[in-house]
């Protein structure tokens, strides 16, 4: 997978999977995972608030065990998918959020964890109420000093450049940010992901599309918007929340059948 800096077509499809979500209405595995999406991220681990340099994992397996998450990690390999940690971290943890963390240690810790769970990557949630500062870049750099070559580093933004312009310190070295602004309606999103397109490059920002019920009340995106959004995709891609729904399908298909290259594949450079 070629994360181009020159405009060429990088498509992807980006997916989230809740490791804590089972039910009638969020029934799907790993391996119910649609064939074209190359990219599923596995949410959430978790900081920990008694040692903010250490992942904790229960809340991924808190409704799939850690066999049945594995299993699945090694079927999506099988096939040619990349398989992330999504991290989040939350600011009402007593160690004081992500500026607490020491880049060296954190980004060591992560390494041994993402490599105890086979995982390609790590895609950092940060949504903490203050404007991330050079102490979360150091986080990021530290990350992709210590992490294995070609892992993926991703994140999932939404508050435009006066909340996330330390992006650009960055922009070198993370592979993709996905828009979660998920309310918003198709020139919404347009004008959000242009944003990001500037902080970072065209080939590294894609669209960000909730479905309905796995997304907060009123935060899902509404259904016209994303034939159009599926087709504004010459550069980059888009991503899914989430892939455990029972309505993923429908969303899967509505933008496999109009994005502009339907046939995707992580070999081609």
């Amino acid at each position: 997978m070629s994360n181009n800096q020159n405009g060429n077509v990088n498509e992807i499809i980006f997916g989230y999977w809740q490791g804590y979500t089972k039910s009638d209405d969020a029934p799907r595995g790993l391996k119910d995972t649609p064939a074209k999406v190359n990219v599923v991220s596995l949410a959430f681990g978790v900081i920990d608030d008694k040692d903010p340099n250490n992942i904790i994992m229960s809340f991924l397996t808190s409704k799939w065990s850690r066999q049945e998450i594995m299993e699945g990690i090694s079927f999506l390999h099988a096939r040619g998918t990349k398989v992330l940690l999504s991290l989040n971290g939350q600011p009402k943890l007593q160690y004081g959020g992500w500026p607490a963390l020491d880049p060296e240690k954190f980004a060591s810790n992560t390494a041994k964890l993402l490599n105890a769970w086979n995982l390609d990557g790590i895609d950092l949630d940060n949504e903490d109420n203050y404007k991330p500062g050079d102490e979360f870049v150091e986080v990021i750099k530290a990350l992709r000093r210590v992490l294995n070559p070609g892992a993926i580093i991703s994140l999932p933004v939404y508050l435009g450049k006066w909340r996330d312009e330390y992006l650009f310190k960055v922009r070198e070295i993370v592979d993709y940010v996905w828009t979660m602004a998920y309310w918003n309606d198709y020139n919404g999103q347009r004008e959000l992901l242009n944003v990001y397109q500037k902080l970072l490059y065209p080939s590294k920002a894609g669209m960000g599309v909730g479905i309905p019920g796995m997304a907060n009340p009123g935060q899902s995106t509404p259904p016209d918007a994303v034939p159009d959004m599926a087709a504004y995709t010459p550069q980059s891609g888009i991503m899914l929340w989430a892939l455990n729904s029972k309505d993923a399908p429908a969303w899967y298909k509505m933008i496999i059948d109009h994005m502009p290259h339907k046939s995707i594949d992580l070999a081609t450079p």
